[in-house]
């Protein structure tokens, strides 16, 4: 049996700090890009080849604020070069992220 976190939180709680959180976001003016690459078998209906990880599977592009709040997500093939999934991901979430790019 799975044990409650501190993190776990109802839709309503969510609901009541969201207006904060879109505060928040629109402060931002910066967000820092990531990539990782996971290992994956029968969950993604398509999977790529890592060839510098070595991974085959999917990769999650993010871009977070430097509090830490996620701003965007994408999930590709791995065999998506991150150059190529941070286009696509600011392609994706242009409205959210307008107010970074300066």
């Amino acid at each position: 049996m799975r044990k409650t976190y501190p993190s776990d939180i109802s839709r309503k709680q969510f609901n009541t700090i969201l207006p904060l959180l879109d505060s928040a976001r629109e402060k931002t003016s910066m967000v820092i890009v990531d990539a990782q690459s996971v290992k994956n078998t029968n969950t993604a209906r398509e999977k790529g080849y890592d060839a510098g990880k070595k991974v085959s599977g999917i990769k999650r592009h993010i871009a977070v604020d430097t509090n830490g709040l996620l701003h965007a997500v994408t999930v590709t093939t791995a065999n998506v070069t991150n150059r190529n999934g941070t286009i696509l991901m600011t392609k994706e979430y242009r409205t959210f992220l307008k107010g970074t790019a300066k």
